[in-house]
């Protein structure tokens, strides 16, 4: 796992957000020496900004911010509908608060003054995690794929086929509502044959 993360190094982008110049410039050269791409923000709102315009493995976030507390920014970051994981950077006496950012959903934590190995040695755990999440993903779609297969050739009663086909392909994608629209040759219009989750129409 350790080898696919170090050979796909270049296909994540990780996001470091600290308030100081001198901090931010070490953590992304020595994050860009193991081949990330990395990216850097003064602060948590410029970081919001950067991840509605792209997309990050990771954020390494410093707790000293004073722009928003980690929870909210942990709320902020979830409401974009972004799945990046957050290792926050807290002084010895932050532990605590460290603490409440994992509770609010950070993957992790790192006390300062920063270990150059440890910063290293969590950061790929983290990449680990979410290779490990994604194949997960990959896994069930394929199962979800071959189940709604399953279904087609094993039933053709077109009343009972199209909430199956809604059902799969919302668990496919881990969708909370779907519907499947056909279109009418009469009057060349779409009608919803089948919905879950949805309002009645």
């Amino acid at each position: 796992m350790m080898e696919a993360i170090q050979s796909a190094a270049h296909a994540w982008n990780i996001l470091v957000v600290d308030h100081e110049a001198t901090t931010r410039g070490l953590v992304a050269s020595l994050l860009e020496k193991q081949g990330y791409r990395v990216n850097t923000a003064k602060g948590e709102l410029e970081a919001l900004d950067q991840l509605r315009a792209d997309t990050f493995a990771l954020a390494l976030m410093n707790l000293a911010l004073s722009e928003m507390e980690s929870p909210a920014f942990l709320q902020r970051l979830r409401e974009l509908g972004s799945d990046t994981e957050v290792i926050v950077i807290a002084d010895q006496a932050q532990s605590g608060q460290a603490t409440e950012a994992m509770r609010a959903g950070a993957y992790d934590y790192l006390l300062q003054p920063i270990n150059k190995e440890e910063l290293l040695l969590r950061v790929k755990k983290c990449l680990e995690k979410l290779l490990l999440d994604r194949e997960k993903k990959r896994l069930s779609a394929e199962i979800s794929l071959m189940e709604l297969s399953r279904v087609l050739t094993s039933n053709l009663d077109l009343a009972f086929l199209y909430p199956q086909v809604i059902e799969q392909v919302m668990r496919a994608f881990a969708a909370d509502s779907g519907s499947l629209m056909l279109l009418d040759e009469a009057s060349q219009r779409f009608t919803i044959v089948a919905q879950q989750g949805l309002q009645d129409v």
